[in-house]
């Protein structure tokens, strides 16, 4: 899981964004009928009644001097869901929200916007349900209590942040919803309780000095044996610390601050560090009728998954899967075969493995960006910085920028004129369009690069092909 923050020299009044995925495999499809770039990318919401991923508000006079965070992590209320794609019926999911008396639990939420060395002191309660929304392998235990069985269990790290070991939220520092009807509170062996709140509450405090220069990071959940279920509900959200550098250069026009989203101007300044670009791969169930019937029966999803949940694998891709699996056999040469087996972990010993069974490493069918799916953005010809946080649970991704073509998608893709395949043996596709404006990198979750890196140039030539004397390679 990675950050990444580039500045972008927009030459249209719109481009395409593509996130080509690295590697991807044949598991269970989302729904169908989700047609790209007809979803606008949601914004930034400072208020419960606008759309999109909400900003929380601090508390700068409970503790002088400190930012004071009082939050949540909940599901979405019953029957509402998160709206992912007109195509996509709504989607359960878990996220962070203020605590307030009627949280606005959205997906993403919610940002935390810090200072330089001006510390946050996050209160985060757990009020999550007794049950999960994916499926939860059981015979996951915590090896210092034995703990088995709550599927309620959270910790809050911040990704890439400089903070006190107390504050780190190991996975081992895990707590609980403390109502009875849950079980009661339960907590990690590492659990210490912060300042601001009493023993067996559910809650915990983390203390963030911030003392790092302006960078885009993330917080999200790291509890053990959950981490990727619950990120994946959507735990998880965007964490921008500025600094006075920062501010002096976009005093000076050095970085721009046009304020301008989907052709919008905003006089509030939301927009004045850059407009956030949170990318993930998720794959949506479809229905017991789908790919995946067996998603539905009794032990595998928590709560009973319903069309459009999302879907995460369950069955243990190992030695001894049966025959038909989705897998594609990728046996290493000192890994005996054996006819009518497949394999993807190459697993030692060979099974059977508990159902449902944790699945190290998923790759996801469909692209989502700030909790839309493959969504479209309207821009000016004019300078943008965007910030970019790769929130995925595995996949890496190559960001290019090319411009739209008369296609459904605006995209074109062909096979690779060199015959390259994927691990299935199907070809690579590569888009035929020309390329879009400069795509240029200005820093990293390390905070501004020494200098600007160009990843692209803006004179395209014809056939989409970049001058070889001007083509760049980059590795991130």
């Amino acid at each position: 899981m990675i950050n990444r923050r580039r500045f972008l020299q927009t030459g249209a009044a719109a481009a395409a964004i593509l996130a080509l995925p690295r590697r991807a495999f044949p598991f269970a499809q989302s729904v169908k009928g989700v047609q790209k770039f007809i979803v606008p990318l949601p914004g930034l919401a400072l208020s419960p009644s606008e759309p999109g991923i909400p900003v929380l508000t601090p508390n700068k006079t409970l503790h002088p001097g400190v930012d004071f965070y009082d939050i949540i992590a909940g599901q979405s209320p019953q029957g509402q869901g998160h709206s992912f794609h007109p195509a996509i019926p709504n989607t359960p999911i878990w996220a962070y929200a203020a605590n307030t008396a009627t949280p606005d639990l959205r997906y993403l939420g919610g940002v935390i916007i810090a200072h330089r060395k001006t510390p946050v002191l996050l209160q985060v309660t757990n009020r999550l349900p007794e049950f999960h929304v994916l499926p939860v392998d059981t015979t996951i235990v915590d090896p210092a209590t034995g703990a088995v069985g709550r599927q309620d269990r959270i910790a809050v790290h911040l990704h890439g942040g400089f903070v006190f070991w107390d504050s780190d939220g190991g996975p081992f520092a895990w707590y609980s919803n403390a109502d009875p009807a849950n079980g009661g509170f339960v907590h990690g062996p590492s659990f210490i309780n912060g300042p601001t709140t009493g023993q067996g509450t559910g809650t915990a405090t983390y203390n963030y000095p911030n003392d790092q220069s302006s960078r885009m990071i993330w917080y999200h959940d790291h509890a053990y044996g959950l981490t990727r279920t619950n990120v994946y509900a959507g735990l998880a959200s965007a964490y921008l610390i500025t600094d006075d550098v920062e501010d002096k250069l976009l005093l000076e026009g050095v970085l721009p601050d046009p304020n301008v989203f989907d052709g919008q101007k905003f006089s509030d300044g939301r927009y004045r560090l850059g407009i956030p670009l949170i990318i993930q791969d998720k794959t949506f169930w479809q229905g017991p009728d789908g790919d995946d019937p067996g998603y539905a029966n009794p032990g595998v999803v928590p709560q009973p998954p319903q069309e459009g949940s999302l879907w995460y694998p369950w069955e243990y891709e190992g030695f001894l899967d049966p025959p038909g699996d989705e897998a594609p056999s990728m046996l290493h040469d000192d890994v005996p075969t054996q006819a009518g087996l497949t394999t993807r972990w190459d697993a030692f010993p060979n099974g059977p493995f508990d159902v449902p069974s944790t699945v190290p490493e998923f790759f996801s069918d469909t692209i989502v960006v700030n909790g839309a799916a493959y969504p479209t953005l309207k821009v000016e010809p004019r300078r943008y910085c965007f910030r970019l946080i790769n929130a995925s649970n595995a996949r890496f991704y190559n960001l290019q920028l090319y411009q739209k073509d008369s296609s459904a998608d605006g995209i074109t893709l062909m096979p690779d004129p060199s015959g390259d395949v994927d691990p299935n043996g199907n070809p690579i596709l590569l888009p035929q369009n020309l390329p879009g404006p400069a795509f240029i990198q200005i820093g990293n979750e390390c905070g501004f690069l020494p200098a600007p890196a160009v990843f692209s140039v803006d004179t395209p030539t014809p056939g989409g092909q970049l001058p070889a004397a001007r083509t760049r390679t980059a590795t991130w």
